[in-house]
């Protein structure tokens, strides 16, 4: 019985069959990654073909939202000691950005700051445009969670590629806020 399966199986016809069967198949396959490659590329925000880093994501929809991707940064702000940023946020001295998730923000922020966070970066400035846009000169202090957090600098330098003339950065965050056990709000 297992030598007619055998021969059954070698035979030519059944081996064109099979032949016939996988060619088909890899045909199939390469139109439908064709057809999923261009249907990527038509959407309105295609999905990467390679991986990128959140810097590359974000700089990449800053030159999207700018409309111009040769546009150099500017040199601008500095990093603020944490004397310095409560002044700012005390006297109001301009406007205060919070690069932390969206989360965080919620459960508690610096008074008077508004979120922006570096990962929803989009969605955040289209709803601050309007505060932000006002006056591109005036001053901006962007913190995220403490020196570790990367997010307060990336924030900043899409904001300065937006053409916004004054960004600084609390590099000590809301670690170092918290840690002094000055005022918080929630939302």
């Amino acid at each position: 019985m297992e030598d007619s399966t055998f021969k059954e199986c070698s035979s030519p016809m059944s081996l064109q069959r099979i032949g016939r069967d996988v060619s088909g198949m890899v045909l199939l396959a390469v139109a439908a990654l064709c057809i999923g490659f261009i249907m990527n590329q038509i959407r309105k925000h295609p999905l990467p073909v390679f991986y990128r880093s959140k810097e590359e994501r974000l700089r990449q929809m800053v030159d999207q939202m700018a409309h111009d991707p040769s546009h150099g940064l500017l040199v601008s702000g500095k990093n603020l000691t944490l004397k310095e940023f409560r002044d700012f946020v005390e006297k109001k001295q301009g406007i205060t950005l919070d690069a932390r998730p969206a989360l965080f923000y919620q459960l508690a922020h610096v008074p008077g700051a508004y979120s922006l966070p570096r990962e929803d970066f989009e969605a955040s400035y289209g709803r601050l445009k309007s505060l932000l846009e006002k006056d591109k000169s005036q001053r901006l202090v962007v913190y995220c969670s403490g020196l570790s957090c990367e997010d307060s600098a990336i924030v900043r330098q899409t904001l300065l590629r937006l053409n916004f003339m004054n960004v600084a950065v609390f590099s000590g965050g809301w670690d170092e806020w918290t840690q002094a056990k000055l005022p918080q709000e929630t939302k």
